[in-house]
């Protein structure tokens, strides 16, 4: 506040600030001086759309796409003192904005990957395996990745759920029918499959 102290329009004389609003890491001072009456207002960052504060959602942003853990940084700021935006705050823009963002571009970088594949000759040689949220055969989730071997990028990955199927072991070949399916219905050529020694998908294949 000591920055506001001295009013910049009448000769520094000294001027009467206070903070109006905070929110977050956002904060507007309202700056009065008394000898010539001049009143300004300033803030830290600009406001976006729905009167959000930019850095807000920056700071959302940071966190989410580190993969830091909400909790423990927005804890760490405010042991050190700095302004900070709350737990649910963050996860209100998670919800709203860095997962649309995230599916978005990864759906842009998956566009691109098939269409410069139509574009190249031959058929397609993928590499494919599974990974589990757990060890063993009780694992809820399992998504399976396939990389296109030349151009080094995932083309593809399938979340798949096992309470869908028999057991959480027939995860990795419904992924993989469910990964193919997709390169089919994209009109690309299968022409090399690299898997681990899977026993089901060697009889699928």
């Amino acid at each position: 506040m000591a920055l506001f102290a001295i009013c910049p329009a009448c000769c520094e004389r000294k001027s009467e600030s206070r903070i109006v609003q905070q929110a977050g890491t956002f904060i507007k001072i309202e700056q009065v001086c008394a000898s010539c009456g001049c009143q300004r207002f300033w803030q830290n960052q600009p406001i976006l759309l729905r009167n959000m504060p930019a850095c807000n959602l920056l700071l959302s942003g940071a966190i989410h796409f580190s993969g830091c853990l909400a909790s423990q940084t927005l804890q760490m700021m405010t042991l050190f003192g700095h302004q900070c935006i709350s737990v649910s705050t963050y996860f209100r823009h998670q919800r709203r904005y860095t997962i649309p963002v995230i599916i978005q571009a990864r759906q842009n970088d998956q566009a691109k990957n098939l269409s410069d594949l139509r574009a190249m000759d031959g058929g397609i040689v993928v590499a494919g395996d599974c990974r589990s949220d757990s060890p063993g055969h009780c694992a809820k989730y399992d998504s399976y990745s396939l990389i296109e071997d030349r151009i080094n990028k995932v083309v593809d990955v399938q979340l798949v759920q096992s309470s869908d199927l028999p057991n959480s072991f027939w995860c990795e070949l419904e992924g993989l029918k469910r990964s193919i399916g997709f390169l089919r219905r994209q009109d690309l050529h299968l022409s090399t499959l690299i898997t681990d020694r899977h026993r089901q998908v060697a009889k699928w294949v």
